[in-house]
C-alpha cells in the first residue's frame, strides 16, 4: 500500500513537471472562440466525434449546438507539438465548477479533452501523455 503512494505521488509530480514545460503562443483576443471555429468542419468533424462518442454532462453536449456554454479565444501551443489548438470552455454561469479544455490535434483528425466536474478532473478520449500534459495547462488558463 506504502509503495503504491509513493508510486502515486511521483507519477503526479512528473504530470506536473511536463504540465508546467507546456507553452502557449500569446492570447489574442482577435483569436477564434470555439463557437467559430466549429463553422471549419475540419475542426468541428474531430469535436463532433468526440462529443457524440464520449459520456458528457448535459451542457458540454451542447456544445456543438452552440448552446448553454461560454468559451474563451483559442490557445495554440509553442511547445510541445506545436501548433496544437486547445479550446476551453465552461457551463454558463458555473464556469468555477463545469469546465472543459478540448484539443485538437494540428492535423485536425482527432479531439481530447480534459473535463472538470466540481472537483473532480477526467480526461476524455484518451490523449497520450503531452496531450494530457497540454489539456492540463490549458484547463490551469
Amino acid at each position: 500500500m506504502r509503495l503504491a503512494l509513493i508510486a502515486a505521488a511521483v507519477f503526479v509530480t512528473a504530470f506536473q513537471a511536463q504540465a508546467e514545460d507546456v507553452k502557449f503562443a500569446p492570447t489574442d483576443a482577435k483569436k477564434p472562440y470555439l463557437m467559430d471555429a466549429l463553422r471549419d468542419r475540419t475542426v468541428r468533424a474531430p469535436i463532433v466525434s468526440l462529443i457524440t462518442r464520449e459520456e458528457l454532462p448535459h451542457w458540454a453536449k451542447g456544445i456543438i449546438k452552440n448552446r448553454n456554454y461560454t468559451a474563451q479565444p483559442v490557445l495554440t501551443t509553442i511547445s510541445p507539438l506545436p501548433g496544437t489548438d486547445v479550446y476551453n470552455a465552461c457551463e454558463a454561469h458555473n464556469c468555477s465548477e463545469a469546465r472543459i479544455s478540448i484539443l485538437v490535434t494540428p492535423q485536425r483528425k482527432h479531439a481530447y479533452a480534459l473535463l472538470k466536474e466540481g472537483k473532480t478532473l477526467r480526461f476524455v478520449g484518451g490523449p497520450k501523455p503531452q496531450q494530457q500534459a497540454i489539456l492540463s495547462a490549458a484547463m490551469a488558463k
